[in-house]
Parts: C-alpha cells; sequence; structure tokens
C-alpha cells in the first residue's frame, strides 16, 4: 500500500513539475515571438525610411530632368510626379498590410502554444488520475 501511495505522490510531482516547465516553455516562446514581432517591426520602419529616401532621389530626378529640358512646370513632370506619389503609397499599404498579416499570424502562434500547453496540463492531471485510480 505504501508504495502505491509513493508511486502516485512521485507521479503527481513529476506531472506538477512538467506541468510548470510547460508553463515556462510557453512564456520563453511568447517572448521570443515578442521579440520576431519588434524585429519585423523595425525592419519595415527601415524599408520605408529608405523607400522614402529614393521617393524623394526620384523626385529631384524628375524634376532636375524637366529643368534641364525647360518644362519643369509642365503637366508631363506634375504627372510623373503624381505617379511616383501614387506609387510610393501604394507600396506602403502593401507593407502595412504585410505587418498586419505578421502580426496577426504571431497571435495565432502564441493560441496555439497556448492552447498545446493546457492540453499538456490536461494530460498530466489525466495521468495522475489514472495513477491513483489504477
Amino acid at each position: 500500500m505504501a508504495a502505491i501511495v509513493s508511486a502516485a505522490v512521485v507521479g503527481a510531482v513529476a506531472v506538477g513539475y512538467s506541468a510548470y516547465e510547460s508553463s515556462r516553455a510557453r512564456k520563453e516562446q511568447r517572448r521570443a515571438n515578442q521579440r520576431a514581432e519588434r524585429i519585423e517591426a523595425v525592419r519595415g520602419q527601415r524599408e520605408r525610411a529608405s523607400a522614402l529616401r529614393q521617393n524623394r532621389i526620384n523626385a529631384a530626378q524628375i524634376f532636375a530632368a524637366g529643368s534641364n529640358a525647360g518644362v519643369q512646370g509642365s503637366s508631363g513632370v506634375q504627372g510623373a510626379l503624381s505617379a511616383l506619389g501614387t506609387n510610393q503609397a501604394i507600396n506602403f499599404q502593401f507593407a502595412n498590410s504585410i505587418d498586419q498579416l505578421n502580426a496577426e499570424r504571431l497571435r495565432y502562434l502564441n493560441r496555439a502554444d497556448r492552447h498545446q500547453g493546457n492540453a499538456a496540463i490536461a494530460g498530466s492531471v489525466a495521468q495522475i488520475a489514472g495513477m491513483v485510480n489504477g
């Protein structure tokens, strides 16, 4: 009888420790996912700044070409500048959409980690119940 009780206690402690470690693993995974999300955000900011810089260079080149040709105020120059601005807006919207999808993906991964941890804990509790009743 004492051996059965000892085995049940050892099993319960092991299952409890397993649940504790699962919880810690989920927390560390969540932290890693948050860092990955931050890295992507910083990368996106840098890409936007680079695109804005390139857009300014392109606008200056268009304006300079118009000036050299003596048509700086022409509708052709204005149209080219307008198209440049439109393309930049489209590219920024695309980048924002990608950022939103990445954030959503990380939320789903965090939820999946949490559900896996909960399933592991429930399995551990079921094992304890099986050891005590078995």
